[in-house]
């Protein structure tokens, strides 16, 4: 599990949050490596051609009043006669707003406004509306009254989707599996919608550029970058070098022996480094139950290895099986489990793709009799094997993955299959039900901090605090400067330092602490209550505080507590911004406006000093007073929350 947010299109779902999860496709034969890049060629192609049609299908008319807004946004397409009659149907159609009876400006989803023949031929050019702009009516402070322009635009994942994939550009789709021609018109009517939008926003300077995917081609990074090679292998000449110094004035201060390196300053050498690694366009697959998992189980003899399991030879070692547990050995047998996808993209219309399936050798589970059921993460309750299925292995922290794909609360809304360096990795983005401990009253205020990385305050139900406490030492800070030192001596004893890489252990000691946490919360049924930090006082370069902030990773912390909160049943934990906890004064309550100058504001700061104006207090908030302020912050937002599930309910 990697990462987490809330995925609004513009409204956040207070239903449900989304959960990112990777697991990497294992031991892939030769012929499904070369099926996954063929596919991602063919979704190239796809999108290239699709945005192309769009960018010449697409009129967009400027507002008379103001030509930087945009009246309408309209694209065209062409269709046959039994398309048209459909959207003649749909254009008949009249709807009305419930509540005030006002009609409708569109009758559908997909926001046609005419279709008309094309004279001579037996086609008709139908023309939909992406998006609308208006002037509205806004009260403003003290009664004023001022003009807004709403773009109001068409649903990117519904209606846009479909109309593309119907309407606009069925035959371009053809050439790719079906499982991939949704993803495709999502991906293109968000980078189109993501332009009108810019088009129209008050706030972008400078020329909009209609998107392309040059930059994402697979096939043109992949000529750009061998071309870069090749100029570089066929001229011999040595490599140009200039001093750091005077290729980045001014960041190194004169005496600064750092300044005077010499480092390579060549264009060949330049255009190999900054041509883009040639990755494939990710594979994305919209509906939730296209990609299923299953899990597969089969028995084999004691004295068979790991690596022989995986593989499905049989063969029973004496040496392997007196290397077992007495249980095993006297049980005879031992047992295989293993997690698969059956992802859909066997049933592309492309020559090419059909080659490499015909080709192919029979290599499913490499022999393994396994018997496959789906997962509850699927959301199946029996299994048909579809012809359009590739079998692959999964693989990955098997504690978290199984976490995840046999909760049966969960389900997969939408999946991607990308490549990372040499594997291919399937990203399953799970959607998570927020459900809200309701009987809980109880809160855990946490703040997060450089000398204690969480410290808790745990409020009862009446609003008196219960307990205090903190996990100390920073524990991330402590591993981060261990392995810097250790970094920064082999680099000192000329020691080869490249691909070493720590992020995985303080990653793993950010989960420790949340899984404390929703220990706590969980023992005392309590709700969290988080400190959102944003931001953090700076002190000139390369100083020592610096590197603290830089290793202490507050934003993960918040993030993973948030997803595992609602895994465990705690509900949607409630963020505190640090503002209000850093600038409320713990003695009467005052705080700082955000409009208020230093000079006048209720309270200030002077270092890690508050001064209150109202009481007069003065003094540094510790870890337990920040607590307590997330605490008393976060119980007035979850009181309101608690009447209006209360309401609910009656």
């Amino acid at each position: 599990m990697r990462q987490w947010w809330h995925d609004d299109h513009g409204v956040r779902d207070t239903e449900n949050s989304f959960l990112v999860v990777e697991a990497r496709l294992h031991d892939l034969p030769r012929w499904k490596r070369d099926l996954l890049e063929r596919c991602s060629t063919l979704v190239s192609n796809a999108t290239r051609s699709l945005l192309a049609l769009m960018g010449r299908q697409l009129t967009i008319t400027k507002d008379v009043a103001d030509d930087t807004k945009i009246a309408s946004a309209d694209l065209a397409c062409t269709v046959d006669a039994e398309r048209a009659a459909r959207i003649m149907a749909l254009l008949a159609q009249v709807k009305v707003r419930e509540d005030t009876g006002e009609v409708l400006p569109f009758s559908n989803a997909y926001r046609f406004i005419g279709c008309e023949p094309i004279p001579g031929t037996s086609q008709f050019r139908a023309v939909a509306r992406l998006a609308c702009g208006e002037w509205k009516e806004r009260k403003g402070k003290k009664g004023a009254v001022r003009l807004v322009h709403v773009l109001s635009k068409i649903n990117v994942t519904t209606g846009l989707q479909q109309l593309l994939g119907t309407y606009v550009a069925s035959s371009l789709l053809q050439s790719i599996p079906a499982a991939l021609r949704s993803g495709v018109c999502q991906e293109v009517g968000q980078q189109v919608m993501s332009y009108i939008g810019q088009l129209n926003s008050s706030r972008v300077r400078g020329e909009v550029a209609f998107p392309t995917v040059e930059d994402r081609d697979p096939v043109r990074r992949r000529a750009a970058y061998e071309q870069a090679i090749d100029v570089l292998t066929r001229d011999l000449t040595p490599f140009a070098y200039a001093r750091v110094r005077d290729m980045f004035p001014g960041k190194y201060a004169e005496g600064d022996p750092h300044g005077d390196r010499m480092i390579v300053n060549d264009e060949r050498w330049f255009a190999v480094t900054t041509t883009p690694e040639p990755h494939p366009i990710p594979l994305f697959v919209v509906q939730g139950d296209a990609v299923r998992l299953v899990e597969g189980a089969a028995s084999f003899p004691a004295g068979a290895s790991k690596r022989n399991r995986h593989r499905g030879n049989r063969n029973d070692d004496p040496r392997v099986r007196a290397s077992r547990p007495e249980q095993v050995r006297r049980k005879g047998n031992t047992d295989l489990r293993q997690w698969y996808a059956m992802v859909p993209v066997l049933d592309a219309d492309d020559a090419q793709l059909r080659r490499i399936v015909a080709e192919k050798a029979d290599t499913r589970g490499r022999g393994l009799d396994l018997q496959f059921r789906p997962l509850p993460i699927s959301g199946a309750q029996s299994l048909r094997i579809r012809g359009r299925d590739m079998l692959v292995q999964l693989s990955g922290d098997r504690g978290r993955l199984a976490r995840v794909l046999r909760n049966p609360n969960l389900r997969i809304a939408w999946s991607r299959i990308v490549r990372k360096g040499a594997e291919w990795v399937l990203q399953l983005t799970v959607r998570v039900p927020i459900v809200a401990a309701a009987n809980d009253h109880n809160v855990l205020g946490v703040s997060f901090g450089v000398d204690a990385v969480a410290t808790w305050v745990l409020v009862g139900a009446d609003g008196v605090e219960v307990r205090t406490g903190a996990f100390a030492p920073n524990e991330q800070i402590l591993a981060f400067l261990r392995e810097k030192r250790q970094l920064e001596w082999d680099q000192a004893k000329g020691r080869w330092i490249g691909g070493k890489r720590f992020a995985r252990q303080l990653e793993a000691i950010a989960h420790g602490v949340v899984n404390d946490l929703l220990v706590l919360a969980e023992e005392h049924r309590a709700v969290l209550a988080l400190e959102d930090v944003s931001w953090v006082q700076k002190v000139g370069p390369n100083h020592q505080q610096n590197v603290l902030f830089t290793a202490w990773n507050f934003g993960q912390l918040r993030r993973i507590a948030s997803y595992k909160s609602q895994l465990v049943g705690r509900g949607d934990p409630v963020a505190v911004s640090d503002y209000v906890v850093s600038y409320t004064c713990p003695h009467c309550g005052a705080c700082r406006s955000a409009k208020q100058k230093p000079e006048q504001a209720t309270t200030w700061r002077d270092g890690d000093a508050l001064t209150c104006r109202a009481c007069d207090w003065h003094g540094v908030l510790t870890s337990t007073d920040r607590a307590r302020r997330v605490v008393v912050q976060g119980r007035e937002f979850l009181q309101t929350r608690w009447q209006h599930i209360a309401s609910d309910t009656q």
